[in-house]
C-alpha cells in the first residue's frame, strides 16, 4: 500500500495507536513504539515526531537534565517541540537547586500544556507555568516542598483559571500557620476534581480555610487527604455549597462517624485512599452505615492480590453486617488487580478471589468489580 493512500489524519490517528503501547511492553522493548517509524520516510517522520513529544515522562533528574539541555534545541516543521508537549509526569524528588533550575526551564517552554503531573516545588514553579500555559492547562497535580510558604503558593494558583481537576497537597508543609484570608480566590468555572492534603495536625487547617471560600460550579468528585472534626466544621459552608452536586468522595486517614452524610445527599462513590492502614486492612464494615445512603460503590485503591486470606476477616464482618451494609459494587482499583492479570499471571490466587466474588455476591448483593470495572467473569455488570 503507497503512504498516500491514507489521509494524514487517518495516519496520525494510526499512529496514536502505536503511540499507546502499554507501559510494560515499551518498558521491556526500552525504546519508544514510534521511533522505527521516523526511518521510514519524511512524510511519516512529519507525523510521529509530535507524538513523541505528546506525552513527556521524567523519572531520574540525569534525565531531567539531558531534557531541559535539548529541548530549546528540538524543533519539528512546524515549531519548537516543546510546542508539542501536552501531557509532563514527574517522578522524581527533586534534590539540589540544578533539579529546580532545569524543570523551570522546562516549563517556560511549555505553551500548550494540557496535563501535569508530580510537580512538586513553590510559587516560582507555580509561577513559571502560569505564565507559559496557564489557558491551556487543564490537570494540575502540585505538592508544596518542604520549608516552601503556603500563602505563597495559593497566590500563584489563582491563575490556574482553565483547570478541570486540581491536586494540591501541602502535606510537608511546616511552616508556622499562615493567614490566607487576603489571599485571592482561584476562579475556575470547569473544575470538576479537588483533592486536598493539608499540613498534618488538628490546628492546620490554613489549606481547607482557603479553599473553603472557594466555589466550583462544575465540581463533581472530592478528596481529603485528611478528615477531622475541625477539617470538618472549617469545610462546612464549602460542603454546603457543593455537596448536594458532589457524586465521589474520596478520603485517606479519617473517622467514619465524622462524615458528613446529611450535607452529601447524591453522592454514589465513596473511595478509601490511604496506601497503609494502622490497624486494618480495609474500611470496617462497621463504618458503612456512616456512609450517605445514596452511596452504592465502593472504591478500594489498595488491593494485594496475593494476599487474599489477609482480607478475609473483612469480608465475614460485611456478610454478617450484611442488613446494614447497603453498597452494591466493591471496586478493586488497585493499578495491579485485574481479573485478566489473576488468572494468566496468578491461577494460585485467582479461585479465592472468584469464591469471595461468588460469596458476597449471592450472600450479600455486592458485585466486586476490579480496576477495568470487570466482574470475575471478564464481563461488565448488569
Amino acid at each position: 500500500m503507497r503512504n498516500n493512500a491514507l489521509s494524514v489524519e487517518l495516519w496520525y490517528m494510526v499512529f496514536e495507536f502505536v503511540a499507546a503501547v502499554p507501559a510494560g511492553n515499551r518498558a521491556r522493548r526500552r525504546r519508544h513504539p514510534l521511533l522505527p517509524l521516523l526511518l521510514v520516510c519524511k512524510g511519516w517522520k512529519e507525523i510521529a515526531a509530535p507524538l513523541l513529544f505528546r506525552r513527556i515522562t521524567i523519572s531520574r533528574s540525569r534525565a531531567l537534565s539531558l531534557f531541559a539541555q535539548n529541548l530549546p534545541r528540538r524543533h519539528l516543521p512546524a515549531g519548537p517541540a516543546a510546542n508539542y508537549i501536552r501531557h509532563f509526569t514527574i517522578h522524581l524528588t527533586l534534590e539540589d537547586a540544578s533539579d529546580f533550575s532545569d524543570l523551570m526551564s522546562i516549563l517556560s517552554q511549555t505553551q500548550n500544556l494540557v496535563s501535569l503531573t508530580g510537580l512538586e516545588g513553590s510559587f516560582r514553579e507555580l509561577t513559571v507555568l502560569a505564565a507559559s500555559c496557564a489557558k491551556t492547562l487543564r490537570s494540575l497535580d502540585f505538592s508544596l516542598a518542604e520549608g516552601e510558604r503556603l500563602s505563597d503558593a495559593l497566590h500563584a494558583l489563582k491563575e490556574f483559571t482553565s483547570l478541570r481537576r486540581l491536586s494540591f497537597d501541602a502535606q510537608e508543609h511546616a511552616e508556622p500557620s499562615e493567614d490566607v484570608t487576603e489571599i485571592p480566590l482561584l476562579v475556575a468555572p470547569e473544575l470538576q476534581y479537588l483533592s486536598l492534603t493539608p499540613p498534618m495536625g488538628d490546628d492546620r487547617t490554613e489549606t481547607l480555610a482557603y479553599f473553603s471560600r472557594c466555589r466550583f460550579p462544575s465540581l463533581t468528585e472530592l478528596h481529603l487527604g485528611f478528615l477531622t472534626e475541625k477539617a470538618v466544621s472549617t469545610l462546612y459552608d464549602f460542603l454546603c455549597y457543593h455537596g448536594p452536586q458532589l457524586e465521589r468522595i474520596g478520603f485517606g486517614d479519617f473517622n467514619s462517624t465524622l462524615i458528613p452524610k446529611n450535607l452529601l445527599p447524591h453522592v454514589q462513590h465513596i473511595v478509601f485512599e490511604a496506601n497503609e492502614w494502622d490497624n486494618y486492612d480495609w474500611p470496617p464494615a462497621a463504618w458503612f452505615p456512616h456512609f450517605p445512603p445514596s452511596a452504592s460503590h465502593v472504591h478500594l485503591d489498595t488491593v494485594s492480590e496475593d494476599l487474599p486470606e489477609q482480607y478475609s476477616s473483612f469480608f465475614e464482618e460485611v456478610l454478617q453486617n450484611r442488613a446494614t451494609v447497603h453498597v452494591k459494587f466493591l471496586h478493586f482499583d488497585d493499578p495491579f488487580f485485574s481479573w485478566d492479570r489473576l488468572y494468566r499471571d496468578h491461577p494460585e490466587y485467582a479461585g479465592h478471589w472468584v469464591k469471595i466474588a461468588l460469596e458476597l455476591k449471592e450472600q450479600a448483593g455486592i458485585t466486586v468489580l476490579d480496576k477495568d470495572g470487570f466482574m470475575w467473569t471478564r464481563a461488565p455488570p448488569e
